[in-house]
């Protein structure tokens, strides 16, 4: 699939969610006109993943098939500087995104066959994920130490930590303007790898645009 076919499904994406700022960003950023089957902005549903577009949905499944292990890597250390350089009303909340991305990274790494890139990532970054709201969770230390029992790809369907994770949606609550700076970061980036994740393991409950 070529990028400017990538860049229309995102961008029917965005209008369908009617998501107009970050439609606009995207297509100056990605130089599409703003000729071609316009459509009103739909109403924004209080609680929703990311993605109701077939077309998008097999697109994010192909690119995260197709992805080696290091992308995966690179893509998460970007997106926690990213959060971490937030403006500070909204980044304690755009920070909460990086918990449930980064088990989902973790999970991906030990499939593709990349324990040791897991465990390296879970090193570097386990002190940061057990703290929540500035204190330190026994929960997630917990959940934590469960993850990181998942060694080999055949735990995935074995250990209890792994399979509940990958067959159900984390719930986050952002306000209404933290999860469209998300969105506008996913898009503009063209992080793929983590709107994927999003998509097939995270449910959003958006708020007013408040911090919630």
């Amino acid at each position: 699939m070529k990028e400017k076919d990538i860049d229309f499904l995102v961008l029917q994406y965005l209008k369908k969610k009617g998501y107009s700022h970050a439609e606009q960003v995207f297509r100056v950023q990605s130089n599409l006109d703003q000729a071609g089957n316009e459509e009103p902005a739909g109403q924004q549903s209080q609680s929703h993943s990311l993605d109701t577009d077939a077309g998008l949905q097999d697109l994010l499944f192909c690119v995260a098939a197709e992805a080696n292990p290091q992308a995966y890597v690179d893509s998460f250390d970007q997106l926690v500087a990213w959060a971490d350089s937030s403006l500070d009303l909204y980044r304690v909340e755009l920070q909460r995104v990086l918990y449930p991305v980064f088990v989902h990274v973790y999970l991906q790494l030990v499939q593709y066959g990349a324990s040791h890139t897991a465990a390296d990532l879970l090193k570097q970054y386990r002190r940061r994920l057990v703290e929540v709201g500035g204190r330190q969770s026994s929960i997630r230390a917990q959940e934590l130490v469960e993850l990181q029992a998942v060694a080999v790809a055949q735990h995935l369907d074995a250990h209890p930590f792994a399979k509940a994770a990958r067959s159900s949606r984390s719930t986050l609550a952002l306000s209404s303007y933290s999860f469209e700076l998300l969105m506008h970061y996913l898009q503009g980036t063209k992080q793929w790898l983590l709107l994927s994740i999003l998509n097939s393991h995270v449910r959003f409950e958006v708020g007013g645009e408040a911090p919630v």
